[in-house]
Parts: structure tokens; C-alpha cells; sequence
């Protein structure tokens, strides 16, 4: 498995994944890898950072810093996000609060309305329309123009999203020179230059919402890590699973809503392409939330992600997330039933076994009254575990349902990871795809805990602990590569005789766009279309070729294989989609010397769920080690419960590969 870093960076390379519960560290020197974590600190994230930092007896200013924030994606949710004037044309004003009109529970005849995103006195309309052709068929007014400069004076930030920017500039630019100085301003045809207006609106009026606090935050981190370069020493993961500069993570925000989940999945990639395992269910389990995924040869993009119940029609990687993790609070509901999730401990307080001030029984509570977390471990290698606090919560929560401790801990993982099971068939059954012929790749810092169930329940007969499975989206970082997604809509029948030329001119545009955001770097163009039937209000993303027969012949059996049908309609490209990708330098991961003996428990527990259990320590683990279960396997930043009939094996790498007993191990 290959990492990639920058081809000029410092010797020393550290990915950094800030989550909601944790903060995970991973350090490559040339030589090894060390992990690391550290509980999150969200009023300010850089705080947990630089502490890791220096507890790992690093020197920031001399690090390459790889990093995923959550801190776009927590303000959304939230709703904390800066003070933002919506403009847009006249008589459009309420675009964002009609939005699409689409009903999430269909047969509710009194749904309840969400809170609206932007009050009608913080959208403003300027006169001007550009028709569907490009044209400018309604000129702009000056008087528009000076007021909406007086209206701006009372924010901080301003989203503009005109009808058909995306073919014309002009009435957004004009409305953008008009703003006072000072502000941050976000144009649709800069941050989505594709049709749909809803979904560019949302887009654009969201990277606005928070992109002031996302340039505080990285301004504030590059000042502590790199004050004089930061260009060259700090990057970002953005949601396609790339690397970009602080100043465009700054500028685009909102492609930062999947930047910790990415590196995951990056990650994930790269050991599929080492173990020869290119079919994998990806699960990342952490503290706060659970990712899942899957991967069939390569990782899925998509332009149809939501936050918060909005859509985000950036380019980013098809990740399905719920609120189910290791601090997912256990409570009873109005009905009567066990409910696990989605309000999270968190952090603060965090977990009773914490010892921090939590009360309320998480799912790390349960583990840790079952045996699978023993009391002797540290989470996170520096917070010890409270078994007596961990019990009391969930005793308590069991007195409403008249169960003992054991049996409450028993239910609530029972249902924990029947709602994780549920997310695995969402990206695997409810898509086509028999979870047999895929193994499922685990990982984050609880992941490991539930992998042997959740396999269970999809039948899956191959389970895989990578290297760093604790802290492995940190690890995804170093292997994020720079990468850039521009895109254009433009409506290009393929039997126009000039399709090919229009699309040659159109592509030439986009690498222009590219190449001035990946300055003096070598690039690799990937070419990609939005193809579909006239008259489809859906589309096809394929390869670009310039043959508009092959193109048109590749859609027809890529439509045919999605939906079984063909239709007599002629085919069209709606949007032109471009990918530039930098020349990088590699960080591999080195393979281990064989085993010479049989490993040796570290330890032995009396769990209460199996009995008397042996502990092992993963870093003793070697090549030709074979365990049976069940057992616990131990590491620093994460705990593998290894149940019975499953077999554990070792690649030559480090990964472990489990498989049920009677199925042939293949590490």
C-alpha cells in the first residue's frame, strides 16, 4: 500500500482527523509510523491538535500537515454558521425556503416544516435576467446595485446565485463588485457552475454560511503550524477524497462536509490494492457517528450528497452515514423501545466509564459491562475506564425495561448494530450488490468491536483490521493526493455535427481552471459527462471520450445495466466534468518480519459475556500468527473482539484478516 505525500515536502509527514468524539494522529518519518489520539476539543479544534502535536514531541513548523476538519460540517449541523445574505434575482427571493417541495414521510398529511435556513429579510433581488441560452435579455439597474451594497453593510458573509450564471457571469460579478470590502462573498458560477438552481443555491448560499469560520479556523492553525508556508506545509482533505490548499479550503468550504470520512475511504483503497481485494464494504465506527461504504474495483463519486437535509451537489465520495457510535447514548422511548442514538455524549461529558461527568449508558458503557473494553486498557492510550461508572449508567437505563446490567448491555449493542447493519445494506443490498462477494473492511476507533457481528448479518465471510484501524482516516490523509473537480453544464446533443468540438473547447476551459489552482505541479487530466436521454430529469456520469458515437454507445449499455431499458430518445451531454490529479511522492508501508513463535497473551480477563478470555497486543501480532476466538485483541487506538468461530491471520503488512472457521484465510 502506497501513501502519496508531496513530492517537496519535510521528511516528516503528520495526518490529522478531527472527529467529534476524537482526534487521531498519524506520523510517518521515512522509516515508521506512529499513532496517536486525543480527545476533541470543538469549541476549538486546533487546541486538540497542537496538544497532539506535542505530545508526540513534534516540532509543527517542521511538518507537512495533512488534515480533515470537521468544522464546515459541524457549523452546518448546527446551524451556527455567520451571518449570510442570500441574492439572487428578482422575484426568486424564496428560493431556499420552497426549495423542491419534496415530502420525506409521503402519506404525512401534517409534516412538520423545518426551520428556515435564511429569513425573508436576509435575501435581497436584484433586477437582470440571463435567459437559457446565456444571454443577458434584461439589463441590470445601478439603483439595485447601490442599495444592495447598503443592505450587505449588516453581514458577514453574501451567497449570489442568478439564474443560468453557470452560462453567464456577468449578473453575479456585477452584484459582487457592488459589495462592501471586507466581506466574504460566494458566486454560484465560481463555487457550481452547473444547472439546477435549487441545488447550486444551497451549494453556494452553504459555502458562504461557514466559509468565514472555516478561513478563521485554517488562518488560526497555519499561523501555530506554518505562519510563513503555509501553502507548501498544511493541506486539506476535501470530500472527493483530495488534497487542496488553505487558501481554496478557505475559499470552497463546503467541499470540506466530507473531509475526515474521505480519508477513510482513500485509505481503504489503497489496502484493497494491497491485499488484492478489490470488492470491500467499508465500516468506520467512531465515537460519534458510523461510515459506511463500498468499493467495487474503485470508490463511488457522487453529486447528489445532502447535510443536514440539503442537498450539496459538489463532487464527493458516496458515503452513508449515521448517528451510531461508541458514545451514541442508549434511552427509552415514548413507545417503550430501546433506542441507541443519534444524540452522541461525545467528548464532553463523554461516556460514564469516562469518569468525566457523563451518566447517561453509551455503547462504549456496554462494551465495557460485557468485557470487550477491559478495565486494564486506556482509550485512546490516556483515558482510563471506569467499570463501576460504566455499570451504574447502564443498570440504571435497565431498571425502565426490568433487565439486569448484563442483559441491558447485551440489548443495547444488539440494536447499536442492527441500525450499523441497516447502513451496510443501504450501500450494499438496497444497490445490487450481494454482500458475500465483498469483505468488509473495519475501522475506527469502536469498529472493531461489532466487525464479527455486523459480518454475520450481511453473511460475509471475510473481515479485515488494517494497519492503524484505530486512527485510520488520519492515516487516509497521507494518501490523498492534490486534486482538483471542475465542471460546466452545457446542453451538447451527441448527433450535433460540432458536439466534439464544443466539448474540446469547454474541456480546454476547465483544465485552464484547474491548472490555476494546482500552480507549477504536473498533473494527470481525467475526462468525465453527464450523458443522458432529452427529456430525463437524471443522468449517467461516464469516461469522456471525443467519439460521440463510442460516447453515445457507452451510455446506451451503461443506461441498460442500471436500468434494464433502452429508450428511441436522442442523447445528450449535460455536464462536462474534470478531474486534475498532481505527480506525488509515495510513502509505503513496510512489510514485517515473520513470526518465530507463538504470541503470548498479554493479559486475561474474566469477560462476563465468554468467560475467562486471553488478551493479546496487536503490535506483537506478526506474519504466521493464527488466533481463534474468541479473544481480545488490544492496540492503543482501538479494540478488536475477536468472537468465536472466527480465526484471526496476519498479512505480511500488518493488516489482519479475519475469517470464520472452516473458510479458507487468504491474508
Amino acid at each position: 500500500m502506497s501513501f502519496a505525500i508531496g513530492s517537496s515536502v519535510k521528511s516528516l509527514v503528520l495526518g490529522v482527523d478531527t472527529g467529534g468524539t476524537f482526534t487521531d494522529f498519524v506520523t510517518f518519518d521515512g522509516e515508521r509510523l506512529r499513532f496517536h489520539k486525543e480527545l476533541s476539543t470543538p469549541h476549538n479544534p486546533c487546541e486538540s491538535i497542537l496538544r497532539g502535536i506535542h505530545t508526540l514531541g513534534l516540532t509543527p513548523q517542521e511538518l507537512y500537515l495533512v488534515h480533515g476538519s470537521t468544522v464546515a460540517t459541524n457549523a452546518i449541523l448546527e446551524r451556527k454558521g455567520v451571518k449570510t445574505l442570500f441574492v439572487t434575482n428578482r422575484g426568486m427571493e424564496d428560493l431556499l425556503r420552497i426549495g423542491r417541495q419534496t415530502r420525506p414521510r409521503l402519506y404525512d398529511l401534517c409534516p412538520p416544516m423545518p426551520p428556515a435556513w435564511v429569513k425573508q429579510e436576509d435575501c435581497f433581488g436584484i433586477s437582470g435576467r440571463v435567459n437559457a441560452a446565456g444571454t443577458l435579455i434584461e439589463p441590470i439597474q445601478n439603483a439595485d446595485l447601490e442599495q444592495l451594497g447598503d443592505v450587505a453593510n449588516g453581514y458577514v458573509s453574501v451567497a449570489i446565485c442568478t439564474l443560468f450564471s453557470f452560462l453567464n457571469k456577468e449578473q453575479e460579478q456585477a452584484a459582487a463588485d457592488a459589495l462592501p470590502e471586507g466581506l466574504f462573498v460566494s458566486q454560484s458560477h465560481e463555487v457550481l457552475a452547473e444547472y439546477r438552481e435549487f441545488e447550486r443555491a444551497v451549494t453556494t448560499f452553504l459555502n458562504a454560511y461557514v466559509g468565514p469560520l472555516v478561513q478563521q479556523y485554517l488562518l488560526r492553525l497555519a499561523d501555530a503550524i506554518s505562519p510563513e508556508n503555509a501553502d507548501q506545509n498544511l493541506f486539506v482533505m476535501h470530500s472527493a477524497g483530495g488534497l487542496m490548499d488553505v487558501d481554496e479550503a478557505g475559499r470552497n468550504a463546503i467541499k470540506m462536509v466530507l473531509s475526515g470520512p474521505a480519508g477513510g475511504l482513500v485509505a481503504a483503497r489503497a489496502v484493497g490494492e494491497q491485499l488484492v481485494e478489490p470488492g470491500l464494504i467499508t465500516f468506520d465506527m467512531g465515537g460519534t457517528s458510523t461510515d459506511v461504504s463500498l468499493l467495487d474495483g474503485s470508490a463511488r463519486i457522487t453529486t447528489e450528497g445532502h447535510i443536514a437535509g440539503l442537498p450539496v451537489a459538489m463532487p464527493m465520495l458516496d458515503i452513508h452515514t449515521i448517528g451510531a457510535g461508541g458514545g451514541s447514548i442508549a434511552w427509552r422511548d415514548e413507545a417503550g423501545l430501546l433506542q441507541v442514538g443519534p444524540e452522541s455524549a461525545g467528548s464532553d461529558p463523554g461516556p460514564a466509564c469516562y469518569d468525566q461527568g457523563g451518566t447517561q449508558p453509551t455503547v462504549t458503557d456496554a462494551n465495557v459491562v460485557l468485557g470487550r473494553i477491559p478495565e486494564s486498557v486506556k482509550l485512546a492510550g490516556n483515558i482510563p475506564i471506569d467499570a463501576a461508572k460504566a455499570g451504574q449508567s447502564v443498570t440504571e437505563l435497565g431498571k425502565q425495561f426490568n433487565m439486569d446490567m448484563l442483559e441491558m448491555a447485551q440489548g443495547i449493542v444488539r440494536v447499536a448494530e442492527e441500525n450499523m447493519a441497516g447502513a451496510l445494506r443501504v450501500v450494499s443490498v438496497q444497490r445490487g450488490h450481494d454482500p458475500k462477494s465483498f469483505a468488509l473492511l473495519c475501522f475506527g476507533g469502536a469498529g472493531g468491536l461489532h466487525a464479527c457481528a455486523l459480518a454475520e448479518a450481511l453473511d460475509i465471510f471475510k473481515i479485515i483490521l488494517p494497519v492503524a484501524s484505530g486512527a485510520f482516516s488520519a492515516l487516509g490523509m497521507l494518501a490523498g493526493q492534490r486534486q482538483c473537480d471542475v465542471s460546466q453544464t452545457r446542453r451538447i446533443g451527441l448527433d450535433d455535427k460540432h458536439a466534439a468540438d464544443e466539448s474540446e473547447c469547454i474541456f480546454s476551459q476547465l483544465e485552464e481552471r484547474a491548472r490555476q489552482r494546482m500552480p507549477g505541479l504536473q498533473i494527470t487530466i481525467e475526462r468525465t459527462a453527464d450523458v443522458r436521454y432529452r427529456g430525463q430529469g437524471f443522468h449517467l456520469t461516464i469516461p469522456y471520450t471525443n467519439n460521440m458515437d463510442a460516447l453515445a454507445t457507452q451510455f446506451i449499455h451503461t443506461h441498460t445495466d442500471a436500468y434494464g431499458h433502452t429508450l428511441d430518445q436522442p442523447i445528450e451531454i449535460i455536464t462536462l466534468r474534470l478531474r486534475a490529479i498532481a505527480e506525488t511522492a509515495q510513502v509505503c508501508l513496510p512489510e514485517l518480519s515473520p513470526a518465530t513463535s507463538h504470541p503470548k497473551p498479554s493479559d486475561y480477563s474474566g469477560t462476563v459475556e465468554a468467560g475467562r478470555i486471553p488478551h493479546y497486543r496487536r503490535e506483537a501480532l506478526r506474519p504466521g500468527h493464527k488466533i481463534t476466538g474468541p479473544t481480545l485483541i488490544l492496540e492503543d487506538t482501538a479494540t478488536l473482539w475477536l468472537a468465536a468461530d472466527w480465526q484471526l491471520a496476519v498479512s505480511p503488512h500488518g493488516h489482519l484478516i479475519l475469517t470464520r472457521q472452516n473458510e479458507e484465510i487468504a491474508p
